[in-house]
């Protein structure tokens, strides 16, 4: 019995299924013959439509630029505009609904006169007569009541727009104020730089490229100490029970004491790589990465093949105190003179708190009849190489990294003083680099 309601419930089901889809599809086909005879409603029904995305939802932090201050300002000016606007409008809403609260009042004091009927004439000398006394004492005429509506709601929004500036000023305080400490609190991370004696080259880094405790990705490691320039790369892996397993303390300490600027540690998750630390020596800090995307050179249509040379580095969007520290530990571990005749360059892009890894080689060439000159970030042209186009070739490996947690210091056990984590902050709709 049991089984055989199952199966009515499932043909029930279905006949109910391919009836609403009918229905939808016979809707659909309704609604497009009416879009095409008038075709504003198909724009109403799109803009009415239009989902909500997360970049909509998200909120860009203030970065200090000299673009995102100039947004800002035509944006201030153009704020007391819009609440002119905004005031005409309520002012003019407000005047609308007071004539609709007086229509409705005549409205209803002629109900009543007219449902009485015994006690009619009565009334209406009753209300003559208190009309007459409330015009005399007040001396007011119509006119004059609804200018003093009108002055009575222009003072009340007054008071509101100057609460809400205030609001706003408070707040914009608190942030400023925040930003400033998590500055200090970041900057204070990252050691300084030795300044340069007068004809002094700059010091070049040097990298000590490891893995986790019994990893198989050395192919991965390999591939990193061709990214990074003036690394070497160490395995890590031995034997469980024979071989001493070296810690990270251990490693730092000894990669300091030969020389070495940072530590990079390369885990694995399934023979995958699926995270990277980065640690400046001898002190820290220390930044744990996880691998979202990692796609080899040779998977990559027409790749160019690395010669080795030192990149020139570009690094996009890293605006807030924490990208300031994460773009100052990275920018430590490339040289601060790449080599121009590899025409090489690493870019390290930002969006959306994810860190695109791209390295490609460029060429120059005159600009085809068909093509657009390079732009500046406004847009324009940029003048002195209106008739030149730079063409790619990328090198590889792809890499997208995320910042999962920054630990202050090198820590026997990781994680027990970390500065910042992921998840730690009350908005989840703001970026954090």
């Amino acid at each position: 019995m049991g089984s055989r309601n199952k199966i009515v419930r499932q043909q029930s089901w279905l006949q109910n299924k391919a009836t609403k889809g009918k229905q939808q599809i016979a809707d659909r086909r309704e609604r497009r013959r009416e879009e095409e005879k008038h075709p504003h409603l198909k724009a109403e029904r799109l803009a009415r439509n239009k989902t909500k995305t997360l970049e909509d939802k998200r909120v860009y932090p203030s970065s200090e630029d000299y673009y995102a201050r100039r947004k800002r300002r035509r944006v201030v000016e153009e704020q007391p505009a819009d609440d002119a606007a905004e005031a005409a409008d309520r002012a003019e809403d407000g005047a609308k609904e007071e004539e609709d609260d007086d229509v409705m009042e005549v409205d209803q004091n002629v109900e009543n006169i007219e449902g009485d009927a015994v006690d009619s004439d009565i009334a209406s000398l009753l209300a003559s007569d208190d009309e007459d006394e409330a015009e005399e004492s007040t001396g007011l005429s119509k006119a004059d009541k609804k200018t003093r509506r009108a002055e009575a709601a222009a003072a009340a929004e007054a008071r509101r727009k100057e609460l809400d500036e205030k609001k706003e000023a408070e707040e914009a305080a608190a942030r400023a104020a925040h930003e400033d400490a998590m500055a200090a609190k970041y900057s204070a991370l990252l050691p300084p730089e030795t300044p340069l004696a007068d004809g002094a080259e700059p010091a070049q880094p040097k990298i000590l490229i490891t893995t986790s405790r019994h990893a198989t990705i050395h192919r991965f490691a390999q591939t990193l100490s061709d990214v990074f320039p003036n690394s070497t790369y160490i395995p890590r892996s031995g034997h469980r029970y024979v071989s001493h397993e070296y810690s990270v303390r251990e490693i730092a300490s000894y990669a300091h004491n030969r020389g070495y600027t940072a530590l990079l540690i390369l885990n694995e998750d399934q023979k995958k790589p699926s995270g990277l630390d980065i640690t400046l020596l001898p002190d820290g800090p220390m930044l744990h990465f996880s691998i979202q995307t990692w796609v080899d050179a040779k998977r990559l249509p027409n790749h160019a093949r690395s010669t080795g040379h030192v990149p020139e580095m570009i690094m996009n969007n890293f605006d807030t105190p924490l990208g300031k520290l994460v773009g100052g530990v990275l920018g430590r571990l490339f040289p601060k003179d790449p080599e121009l005749i590899g025409r090489t360059v690493l870019t390290l892009h930002n969006q959306r708190d994810y860190v695109f890894v791209r390295r490609h080689r460029y060429a120059m060439r005159e600009k085809r009849a068909t093509e657009r000159s390079v732009t500046e970030k406004d847009g324009k042209a940029m003048t002195g190489v209106e008739d030149v186009r730079v063409a790619l070739q990328e090198i590889g490996p792809r890499m997208t990294l995320k910042l999962r947690r920054v630990d202050k210091g090198i820590q026997r056990m990781s994680g027990q003083a970390f500065e910042w984590k992921g998840r730690m902050e009350k908005k989840r709709t703001v970026f954090q680099l």
